[in-house]
């Protein structure tokens, strides 16, 4: 996950963005084609308060990453 992160923040875009997603390791992924009002379309809770997630491992690892190379 941060190797794919690493390569995204060298592309000579002007704009990067990490995922929160990626940040908490989830699996699945809202917004699923051909829903309009069944579950889970929109919207999956994340599994930890943004707090919890914001200090993980992995979350500080991205944003370490995305830093040293922007």
């Amino acid at each position: 996950m941060v190797a794919r992160y690493r390569l995204l923040a060298q592309s000579p875009s002007r704009v990067v963005l990490a995922s929160l997603d990626d940040a908490a390791a989830v699996r699945e992924r809202p917004n699923v084609p051909g829903t309009i009002d069944e579950y889970p379309n929109w919207r999956l809770a994340l599994p930890e308060p943004i707090d919890t997630l914001l200090n993980a491992p992995l979350a500080r690892d991205v944003v370490a990453v995305m830093r040293e190379t922007r």
